[in-house]
């Protein structure tokens, strides 16, 4: 009987061995095999190579776009700014993204616009909350990343007790790779609802 057990386990436990090998080292559904692990070009079913983003590149770009938030909340103006290159966009299109209502194309346009936004939300004693979320990253080369954020703004008023809903919407980004920093090279708001007059 611990013969018999003895075999059965050792039977189930090669044939674990041999597809958890399978797995992880033969091909798989994305064409990786043994000599690609590590590696960071990969390839499709189709055979079209693929840069990968590191973990650490996705990281930096995810704390980019959370700085954004913390800078423009706080109304940090210059390390707002610093988030872009010197030749960026920046635009905002209203109702579901279909509405040009602003646009600057250089960080210098991009400064001069963020000084009057920051004055006249401090005016009127608005504290703004950007929630960016459900970020998506896809790479275009070793440099170069595309991505997608959702964004909820809210504001507090400061004799309301509590927040004002403002906008929805979603962030199109271009983020490139700078010196060894990632900044944003082009930032798109798409907004949900239509700019009230």
């Amino acid at each position: 009987m611990i013969q018999s057990n003895t075999f059965s386990f050792l039977f189930l436990f090669l044939v674990f061995l041999t597809l958890f090998s399978c797995d992880v080292y033969g091909e798989n559904n994305i064409g990786i095999n043994k000599a690609d692990v590590g590696n960071t070009t990969l390839q499709d079913n189709n055979g079209n190579q693929s840069i990968q983003i590191s973990p650490e590149d996705r990281q930096e770009i995810l704390d980019l776009i959370y700085t954004y938030s913390y800078t423009y909340d706080s109304k940090d103006l210059d390390s707002f700014i610093s988030l872009f290159t010197n030749d960026c966009i920046w635009e905002v299109y209203s109702d579901k993204g279909t509405e040009l209502e602003f646009q600057v194309k250089s960080r210098n346009q991009l400064k001069e616009a963020m000084e009057k936004r920051m004055a006249n939300i401090t005016e009127k004693g608005i504290q703004t909350r950007h929630y960016q979320t459900n970020t998506i990253l896809k790479s275009m080369s070793v440099d170069t990343v595309e991505g997608v954020t959702m964004l909820n703004l809210m504001w507090q008023y400061p004799d309301n007790e509590l927040p004002t809903f403002v906008q929805t919407g979603v962030y199109h980004d271009e983020f490139v790779k700078i010196e060894g920093i990632w900044k944003f090279a082009k930032r798109t708001a798409l907004i949900d609802q239509k700019q009230s007059d």
